[in-house]
């Protein structure tokens, strides 16, 4: 298990705050960010990716999406499925995988998505 914690970052273009994913004591450090009181989570390190940042944070939508797909097993939708940026994410850093089957794509959670779902929600 890894300790990561919330922290916050100066904008770039602005003065404004900034708060980003977790990420490990040593990154918050070297990004020069600071760390959000209280928000102290150990993770699997899988979770981090090859880095020292958590793989992503979450929406609400991606969260809502995530518990779904453990409580309800496999979610098929319709070839014309609107487009979802937020899904792909998921997909691309393996939290959720995508299958097709009679012209309907079905989404899964996979080990990893489980993980960040026990640990981070």
């Amino acid at each position: 298990m890894i300790e990561v914690f919330q922290y916050t970052v100066s904008g770039a273009t602005s003065d404004v705050a900034i708060v980003a994913r977790m990420a490990t004591r040593s990154f918050i450090e070297t990004s020069k960010g600071e760390i959000i009181k209280g928000s102290r989570r150990f993770v699997d390190e899988s979770l981090l990716g090859g880095g020292d940042r958590v793989i992503q944070s979450f929406t609400g939508e991606q969260i809502s999406y995530l518990r779904e797909l453990i409580s309800l097993g496999p979610i098929a939708t319709g070839a014309d499925n609107r487009n979802r940026p937020w899904v792909s994410q998921l997909m691309t850093n393996h939290l959720i995988r995508q299958t097709e089957a009679g012209g309907r794509m079905a989404y899964a959670i996979t080990p990893l998505g489980r993980v960040a779902a026990a640990q981070l929600f």
